[in-house]
């Protein structure tokens, strides 16, 4: 599912959510909120509406979701929501320069 809600008067997209599953489970795979956009909320009603997409769409009873870690905003909206840290892959990048 990809939910992206604009701006009513100026039609400008202001957030982006894409939550794909695979039957088991929802993973929200990415939320975007344009710059101008941060700091009021919206990520938060754009997290709701996956959230309730996946329980009463997909009918999934997990929603999986990661983050970049210094993204704290992000964090904190997740963790409002009641996701958990869980051991996970640690990404590595090797520069071949």
């Amino acid at each position: 599912m990809d939910i992206s809600p604009s701006h009513l008067s100026t039609g400008n997209l202001w957030g982006w959510i894409y939550i794909p599953s695979d039957g088991i489970f929802a993973y929200n795979l990415f939320t975007r909120m344009d710059e101008l956009y941060r700091g009021c909320k919206l990520g938060q009603a754009v997290k709701v509406l996956a959230l309730r997409y996946a329980r009463d769409v997909l009918q999934v009873s997990t929603v999986r979701t990661h983050h970049n870690t210094i993204n704290l905003p992000m964090i904190a909206i997740n963790r409002k929501f009641g996701y958990r840290q869980m051991p996970d892959f640690n990404s590595m990048e090797k520069s071949l320069d």
